[in-house]
């Protein structure tokens, strides 16, 4: 019965991504580039901040490696601005 309850969510969640995508695509079919580029710029930062916020209260736990971490972290963005 799991099994089949597993399957079943996999299914609804699969259907549900592409009926995102199709109204996606007549939603943002009349946007501009600009407006496209602001979203998905916004959708990034979004992301990186959960990945970033995460990575730092699991380092939060390992108190010995905090400084290393923040400046390895500092050295990757500085890398990025350049």
């Amino acid at each position: 019965l799991e099994v089949f309850q597993s399957r079943v969510y996999t299914c609804i969640t699969a259907l549900a991504v592409m009926l995102g995508f199709c109204l996606s695509l007549l939603i943002l079919e009349s946007v501009s580039i600009q407006t496209i580029v602001a979203f998905e710029s916004f959708g990034i930062a979004a992301l990186l901040y959960l990945a970033v916020e995460e990575l730092l209260v699991e380092a939060h736990d390992v108190a010995e490696d905090l400084p290393w971490i923040f400046l390895g972290f500092l050295v990757v963005m500085l890398c990025e601005m350049l």
